[in-house]
């Protein structure tokens, strides 16, 4: 999917702002987990980028209750 996002951005214009290049981004990945019948797509974000989240809103993605958590110790 972040290869998706990176294809889709880079076919618009770096000189736009950044509200007016992400949703075109988002809608193109969205429209590949459809060709791809997925049955959900998931985005995280620190609830400190606002900005972000009401983006993802924008779009259609809706906040859900979750905790996230990361293993960070030695894995070898």
């Amino acid at each position: 999917m972040r290869a998706a996002l990176a294809a889709a951005a880079q076919t618009l214009p770096a000189s736009l702002p950044w509200p007016w290049r992400r949703p075109a981004a988002l809608e193109a990945v969205i429209e590949l987990a459809r060709e791809r019948k997925l049955q959900t797509l998931d985005l995280t974000s620190r609830p400190s980028r606002e900005s972000a989240i009401w983006l993802y809103a924008s779009v259609g993605f809706q906040r859900r209750d979750s905790i996230l958590m990361r293993y960070s110790g030695p894995l070898a």
